[in-house]
């Protein structure tokens, strides 16, 4: 008997993501190329987990990427520096990564899965 391969799952080992989610994160990595690679990961797995918290809720996908915006505008959002802490900063959302769901601190301090990281 043989066995069919399983999905492989994403980076954040939850489900797994419908075509357009993938296709949307896939965007975002290229717009976020210029990032160092673990400023890059990090974003990519915040986007990815929100996406994959939505699939769970039973959200409507097409309206949680509406929501999000066109990956190349979040990604620029990635890519703003703040002057005063250099630092990358969140993009603002609805909601999404980068708004008062991660918390005041952003996702660095815990608040984005209710734990610390």
């Amino acid at each position: 008997m043989t066995r069919s391969p399983s999905p492989v799952p994403g980076p954040g080992s939850g489900p797994t993501l419908p075509h357009a989610a993938e296709q949307y994160l896939a965007e975002l990595a290229e717009t976020l190329d210029e990032l160092p690679p673990d400023p890059r990961q990090e974003a990519l797995a915040d986007v990815r987990a929100y996406l994959e918290d939505a699939v769970v809720d039973g959200r409507d996908l097409a309206a949680t990427l509406t929501e999000l915006g066109p990956a190349a505008q979040l990604g620029r959002g990635y890519l703003t520096v703040d002057p005063r802490s250099s630092t990358r900063t969140r993009p603002p959302g609805k909601g999404g990564p980068g708004s008062e769901r991660f918390g005041p601190g952003g996702p660095e301090s815990g608040a984005a899965h209710g734990g610390a990281r």
